[in-house]
């Protein structure tokens, strides 16, 4: 019987050679024989590191010994451009770019926390969105904030994706000091050892020393070193394609657990609650436009400052009370024209706590916090109109929240837009007897740009200047190219 031949494996040098018979392995666009180490992994990630590099070489040229203007914005699209997907091309690109450029557009105008804001927030969805170009809206906003909550774990991207660094630092064997150790040993040579050579070659060679610290100060270089570092830390998880994950919304505990709310006690409530309202609201209507008299010794501004802010705390306890009992209002016919009642009465409310704080404006002037109490009062009341309108016409809680929360939006993208300190000054210098040193701790926003005094001091406002074009705001340069004349708003000497 003829024996069988076998040959429990081939030579090395024929398995090398031949690794192109086996099934193609492909890595980074590139082909090799199986078991060979990638320098890079499947995701094209040397592409995104040769990004990260470049966006770290802009925003230095962008930022670094400039104030912040529309360099901002340059660099926030410089950031989408290098997150985009590899196999994108310009599919499902449009909507997230449409989003990118609206949220840029406040910084633009103003750089201001409020403006910064929106653009990270714009940033964020679009980078979220052309990753999941076919994700709903709930999803796609669960999606970017899972990616903010992901931003300290995802920092550690860029040593990840350097050759050798993955196992020596983030490596999952062994505990920190282990990895601690590893990384002393592998690199603590050839870094101080480098570091000892360049400063010996520094002091022997004027010319070396002329290459490697150029007229640059060892610390000016080091906060310079600094700043490259925490710009790489900060855009890596935009340029990564790493694995997004969405937050998990709580469950809705609904209003059927508060203790003492049910049918009968929302009926009585209703009727109670809609005869309190309605007397202050007749009382306020008496006073505000009837032209009643107040009680003795109280003042017209004192009347508005008293009753202004509670009255909003009101209405916003008459809106939390509306969701509360929305479950139990198909218990009885009446509920709903009662809670619809309600509602409108607390708007109307809202309106009145607008009127007395107009005529507080309109004696002790206008500040910031006014301001932002009166878009509040008007956001109070659109949302209590909202309400009603989910009552009338049973609509969800989703529709309310989705209306609540384009509305906020809005407004605040309005709002920076808005030169509220250009708004309180000219509101202000119409007053019989202005304030003056609250007027100058205002800034050159006001728009001022001539001395004017008070009292034994004075004050000068000047438009902040543009050095450069990363510099470059709208209203900054609106300020500084045309000016504006006290003339026109006030008294100014």
């Amino acid at each position: 019987m003829a024996q069988q031949l076998i040959i429990s494996g081939v030579p090395n040098s024929v398995a090398l050679d031949a690794w192109w018979l086996s099934e193609e392995t492909v890595i980074s666009g590139t082909k090799g024989p199986p078991g060979s180490t990638p320098a890079f992994a499947t995701d094209g990630r040397a592409w995104r590191l040769i990004g990260s590099i470049l966006l770290v070489a802009l925003a230095d040229y962008l930022f670094w010994g400039h104030q912040a203007g529309v360099s901002l914005a340059v660099f926030a699209v410089a950031v989408f451009l290098c997150g985009l997907p590899a196999d994108r091309s310009g599919k499902g690109v449009l909507m997230p770019a449409t989003v990118l450029v609206l949220s840029v557009l406040p910084v633009v105008d103003f750089v201001q926390p409020l403006s910064v804001a929106f653009l990270l927030s714009g940033l964020v969805v679009a980078i979220v969105w052309v990753r999941h170009p076919k994700g709903q809206v709930l999803e796609l906003l669960l999606l970017a904030l899972g990616f903010l909550t992901d931003l300290p774990k995802n920092w550690l991207g860029p040593v990840r994706a350097i050759p050798g660094l993955k196992t020596t630092i983030v490596s999952d064997a062994g505990g920190g000091w282990t990895r601690v150790r590893q990384f002393l040993r592998n690199w603590g040579l050839p870094i101080g050892g480098t570091m000892v050579f360049v400063t010996l070659l520094a002091e022997a060679n004027p010319v070396f020393q002329s290459l490697v610290t150029p007229d640059i100060a060892f610390g000016h270089l080091l906060q310079r070193a600094l700043f490259w570092g925490g710009i790489a830390l900060i855009i890596w998880p935009f340029v990564d394609n790493h694995p997004l994950r969405g937050l998990n919304p709580r469950p809705f505990v609904g209003p059927q657990t508060i203790p003492g709310l049910n049918g009968g006690s929302v009926l009585r409530a209703l009727w109670v609650f809609n005869a309190l309202i309605g007397v202050q609201t007749v009382l306020d209507l008496s006073i505000l436009l009837g032209g009643a008299s107040l009680p003795e010794g109280m003042s017209y501004a004192s009347y508005a400052h008293r009753g202004a802010y509670p009255l909003l705390v009101t209405a916003l306890l008459a809106g939390a009370f509306a969701l509360a009992a929305r479950p139990f209002l198909d218990e009885n016919r009446v509920l709903k024209p009662l809670m619809v009642l309600w509602l409108a009465q607390n708007v109307a409310l809202c309106g009145a706590a607008l009127m007395r704080l107009d005529l507080y404006v309109g004696t002790y002037g206008l500040t910031y916090l006014r301001i932002y109490a009166q878009i509040w009062m008007g956001l109070v009341a659109a949302g209590l109109a909202l309400v009603g309108w989910q009552v009338a016409f049973r609509k969800s809680n989703s529709w309310l929240i989705a209306r609540t929360g384009i509305l906020s939006v809005l407004v605040l993208y309005c709002a920076s837009f808005v030169n509220f300190a250009h708004v309180i000054a000219t509101r202000n210098l119409k007053l019989s007897e202005p304030d003056y040193a609250y007027l100058c701790s205002l800034g050159p926003m006001t728009g001022m740009h001539i001395s004017y005094g008070y009292p034994n001091s004075l004050c000068y406002f000047e438009a902040d200047p543009i050095n450069s074009w990363q510099e470059w705001g709208f209203r900054k340069w609106r300020l500084s190219r045309y000016g504006a004349d006290l003339s026109s708003i006030g008294p100014g000497i």
